[in-house]
């Protein structure tokens, strides 16, 4: 006949298993999430590297882009990661646009993406897996934060070139870590003559700034110089 302390005993008994099971649980389940948490929107798999016969094909099929150069990249073997960053693209009114290369250079990485048919430029380069997700260095939102008539040197560029104004045109010189953990990608933009196919007025470094976690801050002038630095 069992008694009381039996009882007790088994009931501390399957106490303690269904406790060790439960922390047995706990890491995988921490571990999975921890994956998740870590995974960036944006990676190497993102790459498409077709022959250029490939390109020609689609640039004779596919006029306007999007959805036609979406089914084409398929067919060539592009991966569904490769197709949702040029999908991605589109959205953003870039038709004939796909990643060619990735540089993981911490938070915030680097991309290049080749256009093969667009008017003014054969690719540029994006920063992505902040926030936001993409960020075009050279774009007007960004640019138009500069302010270069307060630099010392924009009033020798202004004489020579009246029409002077910073450029998407440029490249990217280096990153560098933040004392706050952060990133800044310092960026050297074209001063133009006021059009495209106009002048080299000069040349802007600029920088790009995240915080640790991605947040993209702002935008800031460096320098000016009257040389052309991003040959």
């Amino acid at each position: 006949m069992k008694t009381n302390r039996d009882f007790h005993v088994s009931i501390l008994s399957i106490f303690l298993l269904c406790l060790s099971l439960f922390a047995m649980c706990i890491p995988s389940q921490i571990s999975a999430q921890d994956k998740t948490a870590g995974k960036k929107t944006f990676g190497a798999e993102s790459i498409w590297k077709p022959m250029d016969k490939i390109i020609q094909n689609i640039g004779k099929s596919c006029e306007n882009g999007g959805d036609c150069f979406i089914s084409k990249m398929i067919e060539e073997g592009a991966s569904p990661a490769a197709v949702e960053f040029t999908k991605t693209l589109i959205n953003k009114d870039f038709p004939f646009c796909f990643m060619s290369s990735f540089q993981e250079m911490g938070q915030v990485d680097q991309v290049m993406v080749d256009c093969p048919f667009m008017a003014n430029t054969m690719g540029f380069t994006l920063l992505v897996n902040g926030k936001p997700s993409i960020v075009l260095p050279g774009d007007k939102k960004y640019l138009d934060k500069i302010d270069l008539t307060k630099h010392p040197k924009y009033s020798a560029i202004i004489k020579k070139y009246p029409r002077a104004e910073l450029w998407f045109e440029g490249n990217l010189e280096k990153m560098v870590k933040t004392s706050d953990g952060g990133q800044s990608f310092i960026w050297r933009h074209r001063i133009l003559n006021g059009c495209h196919a106009c002048e080299i007025a000069g040349t802007a470094t600029v920088a790009y700034d995240f915080d640790k976690n991605g947040k993209y801050k702002g935008v800031h002038l460096l320098g000016l110089s009257e040389e052309d630095l991003c040959q």
